[in-house]
């Protein structure tokens, strides 16, 4: 693959060096005298360009305005198009800057991208539905109080109207209480006042009880009166007698009215108790109830009760509550500062989150830095990265092989470990895979982590969803609330009790129709475009750390084309010391063998599945398959295949692939045995022999 790779590249570099050399002299050489001011438009071109590509790499995770980033972008692009027409350095570091975006400065940027993308995606979303759920809490609670105080008004309406017009009423129940003593007078002067027209005053004995003493005190009384009127009526009987006496001798003559008048004479009839005796007419028992007197001391008493102190009533009422009234809170209230401290830690969160999104997007920084820091090394220091055979390198091995020199083509492989070959440059070093295997577990780490957001954000918008279709209510009420108090009678205490229980009164027809809607939540739902966006950027982060050292290699391609002359002394440096240490190669391998020995000794211990392949060799010939199961190249740690070389000696064991052991010599390193690779050059022949 990578010779068909090469031979394209080959014959696409001869057909534009053929149909196209003026472009390609114009444009890629760097030994052009002509054309100059034809090259200074097109690199002033290219430099515009790469300047736009540079800001638009910047600008990702910034939000500035049209005109900012109009005026930015202008600048950005101009310099570096001047940068472009006048040095070298700036070409070179602004495609290093491009190529190191492939590279571990460009990949970090891209995963701090990603971060801010989880930040502005769903941990902003996340703080949004949270907002959501205090928004429908809030809204619930004002809803329910507003639906128990509709109903709480409704049942409590008759007593605040009859609370809100007592003070009237009472005006209306002192008048009725006037009329109540206005009937109760005259009974009171009746019972306990006296006679002023009579001679006799009523004896007041003190008695046990109030009631007693009435009873007694108005049993006198009426015993008085009725003396009094048989008196009275005797003195009325006198005067007519006399009246009538006078009449007759006025009228008649002196003989005739001596004989007719001497009658009305008699007026000791008017003495004589025809009826009986006066004590007896006059015994008030039959007459009186008993119970009188206490009938009449509890009317007394009821009298003052509701009479008494009538004018000084001031009706006052209040709703005692054990909670302060500066600590009550209506539902509105409570709401509002729900909302208000939510908003507030919301805005304190939002901020902290700009600032680290702000911090991550300056993390680019650290790509020009790693695009400078290679170009200085690149022109200070020939051995850094100085490990590429490069086309130049084929060439001056070519060179000294035609001069019968020593060459160092082909490579050992023991120093292929430590050198790329670019004809072959689609293979990973070993270095290389195992950083690409840390590189991917770190960044699999950072893909669980935004996932679980992600997953986290998805499962609140679901449950708000399903509250959202399953929690909605609505119902419509209809009816009359009907109460209606009816007091027959004409009496005093009916129209006491028609004018307080009237407030009572009420007919309310109810029609009403509810729902919770406004109350749902509106989960806040990331679109389609953001998982699209974070998927792409994470797919080509995996991408470049799959491909980071091809991307890479770029960095030297890149420093080679501006400094050829630079890129020749470090090729001529990198084979002259490839020839030095290949003097000492043996020396080189004796000591990472004997290194070793100790370390594959252990895993021959230890290893279960190898020493079950030792053990039995037969029975256990299909554990091979597995990648524990083989011997390990004793220099290079090259996994088993086909062609692999065990030390025949039981108590070594030792292993070599073949290209190392054809390097190495015949002697086991370990054990110091005679290696023949036409007797083991199968492991289960060994084992047969031995």
């Amino acid at each position: 693959m990578s010779k068909m790779l090469y031979f394209v590249k080959r014959k696409v570099c001869l057909l534009l060096s053929k149909k196209c050399r003026p472009i390609y002299c114009i444009l890629l050489s760097p030994n052009v005298e002509s054309f100059i001011w034809t090259r200074y438009i097109c690199s002033w071109f290219v430099g515009v360009c790469v300047g736009a590509i540079l800001w638009l790499l910047i600008s990702l995770n910034f939000n500035f305005s049209l005109e900012s980033e109009v005026l930015i972008s202008v600048s950005i692009a101009a310099l570096v198009g001047i940068g472009f027409v006048f040095t070298t350095s700036i070409k070179c570091i602004s495609f290093l800057i491009l190529a190191g975006m492939a590279g571990k400065s460009g990949r970090s940027y891209l995963r701090a991208l990603c971060f801010a993308y989880i930040i502005t995606g769903p941990i902003f979303n996340l703080a949004s539905n949270g907002g959501e759920v205090v928004r429908v809490f809030a809204c619930a609670t004002t809803l329910t109080y507003n639906l128990t105080k509709t109903r709480l008004d409704l049942m409590t309406k008759p007593f605040h109207n009859t609370l809100t017009t007592i003070k009237d009423d009472f005006i209306l129940v002192e008048k009725s209480f006037d009329e109540f003593n206005g009937v109760l007078q005259p009974i009171r002067t009746e019972v306990s006042g006296t006679d002023n027209d009579s001679n006799l005053k009523l004896q007041r004995r003190k008695v046990e009880g109030v009631a007693e003493r009435v009873q007694k005190n108005y049993s006198e009384k009426i015993k008085t009166r009725c003396k009094r009127q048989l008196k009275r009526g005797e003195r009325r009987c006198r005067d007519a007698f006399e009246n009538a006496y006078l009449d007759c001798n006025e009228k008649f003559p002196r003989v005739v009215k001596t004989l007719l008048c001497w009658p009305f004479q008699v007026d000791f009839i008017c003495h004589i108790n025809l009826l009986g005796k006066p004590d007896k007419i006059c015994d008030p028992y039959e007459a009186l109830p008993k119970n009188f007197g206490e009938s009449y001391a509890q009317l007394d008493d009821s009298q003052k009760l509701l009479y008494g102190n009538n004018s000084h009533v001031e009706v006052k009422y209040k709703i005692k509550s054990p909670t302060p009234k500066d600590l009550l809170r209506n539902a509105d209230h409570t709401a509002d500062l729900l909302m208000n401290e939510f908003n507030a830690k919301r805005k304190m969160f939002d901020v902290v989150m700009n600032i680290t999104q702000k911090i991550l997007s300056i993390l680019f920084i650290k790509v020009i830095i790693a695009a400078l820091y290679y170009h200085k090394k690149y022109l200070g220091d020939i051995n850094f990265d100085n490990v590429y055979i490069s086309e130049y390198f084929h060439r001056v091995d070519d060179r000294r092989k035609r001069a019968k020199k020593s060459t160092v083509l082909p490579l050992k492989k023991f120093e292929k470990k430590n050198l790329v070959d670019l004809k072959s440059a689609w293979q990973h070093t070993e270095q290389e895979s195992r950083a690409i295997y840390f590189y991917l577990f770190q960044f699999a780490m950072e893909i669980l982590a935004a996932s679980l957001f992600l997953l986290l954000d998805y499962l609140i918008v679901t449950l708000l969803e399903i509250i959202r279709i399953k929690s909605f209510v609505s119902y419509t009420q209809k009816g009359e609330h009907i109460i209606h108090f009816q007091v027959e009678g004409s009496g005093l205490m009916a129209r006491l009790l028609r004018r307080t229980l009237h407030n009572f009164n009420i007919h309310a027809k109810v029609s009403t129709y509810l729902s919770n809607e406004t109350c749902l939540p509106n989960p806040n739902i990331l679109s389609k475009s953001f998982y699209l966006k974070l998927v792409a950027t994470y797919a080509v982060i995996i991408i470049l750390i799959y491909k980071s050292s091809y991307f890479m290699r770029l960095r030297r391609l890149i420093c080679s084309y501006f400094y050829y002359k630079r890129e020749k002394k470090r090729v001529l440096y990198l084979y002259n010391n490839i020839l030095r240490r290949r003097r000492t190669l043996f020396s080189a391998m004796r000591k990472t063998a004997t290194s070793n020995v100790v370390k594959q000794k252990m895993r021959q211990r230890y290893n279960l599945i190898l020493r079950f392949r030792l053990k039995w060799p037969k029975c256990c010939r299909w554990l091979r398959c597995l990648p524990g199961s083989r011997f390990k190249c004793l220099i290079c740690n090259d996994l088993e295949d086909n062609d692999f070389i065990i030390c025949k000696n039981p108590q070594c064991r030792i292993g070599y692939c073949y290209q190392c052991w054809r390097d190495l010599g015949v002697l086991c390193i370990a054990c110091q045995t005679e290696l023949k690779s036409i007797e083991i050059l199968d492991f289960y022949t060994f084992f047969e022999i031995v």
